[in-house]
């Protein structure tokens, strides 16, 4: 056996099942030497593979086949047995999980190198990247794992949309590649569905104070659409399924904060996820979903200007007033919403209940037909509120 398999033997057992982790880097980087020139070290001091040099292309191709021959089996061993120890019990120390994560993301880089020269389909190293993103997120090191996935979300973008430049100026900025016809592949499908799921479980995790990174999350969720709807039917229940989940997690989030952000950005985070909801079997969910963002906005009554969460209130309303015309059972869930929003206003300011009891007459006149019948029944002392209260009382 020559040094060289040696060596490799030795670092892959090291892997496998050493304890002595630490100093492990330096070894590996020791082995992948060769990779060096193609290497290059990035602001947050890991390994990027650089651009290839287009000057002697010939050269470049005979270099990377001859580093593939060489290297590629150590590369593929490791990147078999890195995740699997990450996650392995019993639990590694962290000092010795960031180590072999630093190792992890070394071997991604080399194999990015030698890439060009491998067969297969043009993201099967993204796959590997989605797996290393899966482990920095179970060491909870989800500020680096959302920073590698949207490289990652960005590399694949490249990939499928790399020749289409024509019209590049006049686009918006945007995240998720784009499908058409020539790229429908339920593989990838897969992959780009759960990156966007997974970066959005990263924003429900990470909760922070910056308006742009709910922006962020709209646009991922409005552009993942298409792709969704190539996945087969399991595979599109399982990642909607945390799709919304985590969409729940962070309107409650921002309805919860509402003083930390700006009230368009809640209105559209809010229609958004509500908009999933329906896509989805658990769509007789939305009204409670709705019912807890306007729970959350009156305990803050006391905490902050009325304005915003009117503003809030009366978008939630309005939307729920529009998904209430099509069945009997949404007609009922949205008189219930508005039973609670009534009784809640009671209780709160004058200025908030005057405002909000005037839109819930308004909701009630063009959305309950037999509100106006009632009405002209009641007492005319009997306000919007009151009537409204009563029509509930009555299911």
């Amino acid at each position: 056996m020559d040094r060289g398999s040696a060596s490799e033997s030795r670092l892959l057992s090291l892997i496998e099942s050493s304890d002595e982790i630490i100093g492990f880097k330096q070894l590996v980087t020791g082995y992948l030497r060769s990779f060096a020139p193609f290497l290059k070290r990035s602001q947050a001091a890991a390994c990027k593979p650089a651009k290839h040099s287009k000057s002697n292309p010939t050269g470049n191709a005979q270099v990377f086949r001859s580093l593939a021959k060489e290297f590629l089996p150590f590369l593929h061993k490791s990147l078999s047995l890195l995740p699997k120890r990450l996650s392995g019990l019993p639990k590694i120390p962290r000092e010795s999980a960031v180590e072999l994560l630093d190792v992890y993301r070394l071997c991604l880089d080399c194999l990015d190198v030698i890439a060009p020269e491998l067969s297969g389909k043009p993201y099967s190293v993204q796959v590997q990247r989605i797996r290393f993103v899966h482990s920095l997120e179970h060491w909870e090191l989800y500020e680096e794992a959302q920073a590698e996935g949207f490289l990652l979300l960005q590399n694949l973008k490249a990939t499928y949309e790399g020749g289409s430049k024509g019209n590049s100026g006049k686009r918006k900025t945007t995240f998720v590649p784009l499908l058409n016809t020539e790229n429908e592949d339920r593989e990838a499908a897969s992959i780009i569905v759960e990156l966007v799921v997974t970066l959005v479980k990263f924003a429900s995790k990470l909760k922070k104070k910056v308006d742009s990174e709910y922006w962020t999350v709209i646009s991922m969720v409005n552009e993942s659409d298409p792709w969704f709807k190539i996945l087969d039917s399991e595979s599109y229940m399982k990642f909607h399924r945390f799709l919304q989940s985590y969409l729940h997690i962070i309107t409650l989030f921002l309805v919860g904060e509402l003083k930390s952000f700006h009230v368009d950005l809640i209105c559209e985070f809010s229609q958004c996820t509500f908009k999933e909801y329906k896509k989805s079997s658990a769509h007789d969910q939305t009204c409670k979903v709705a019912l807890k963002i306007c729970s959350l906005l009156f305990s803050q009554i006391d905490k902050m200007p009325c304005d915003p969460i009117l503003d809030v209130l009366k978008h939630v309303l309005r939307f729920m007033a529009s998904e209430s015309k099509s069945r009997i059972e949404g007609k009922l869930e949205f008189l219930e919403l508005l039973h609670y929003c009534a009784n809640k206003s009671l209780s709160a300011t004058m200025y908030l209940c005057d405002q909000l009891a005037e839109h819930l007459h308004e909701l009630a006149d063009a959305l309950l037909e037999r509100l106006e019948p009632l009405r002209k029944a009641f007492s005319p002392a009997l306000g919007t509120v009151d009537i409204i209260i009563i029509c509930y009382l009555m299911l």
